[in-house]
């Protein structure tokens, strides 16, 4: 059972927290609403990007998609103009 305090944040209430890949816990991924939140960009905008191969990496949880915060903000940087790339 996963309720939330923080719009788009999943947490676990009860039970064993189980680690999906080694690396992350339920508790710390981001639903797709939370991404969106996070980006402040719109629930659509997310999924036309995952349509063209873009946005930030995605973790598969059974039918739900989640994102990781560190990854969403490696994506972030590794989008970063420099100073000279900017028009």
């Amino acid at each position: 059972m996963a309720t939330s305090q923080i719009p788009g944040k999943v947490t676990r209430v009860s039970g064993p927290s189980k680690l999906l890949d080694g690396k992350h816990s339920p508790g710390e991924l981001l639903t797709i609403q939370g991404l969106a939140e996070r980006l402040t960009v719109s629930v659509g905008c997310i999924r036309a990007w995952r349509l063209r191969g873009d946005g930030p990496p995605a973790i598969r949880v059974g039918s739900a998609l989640r994102w990781d915060p560190g990854e969403v903000d490696e994506w972030l940087n590794s989008r970063r103009e420099s100073r000279w790339e900017a028009g």
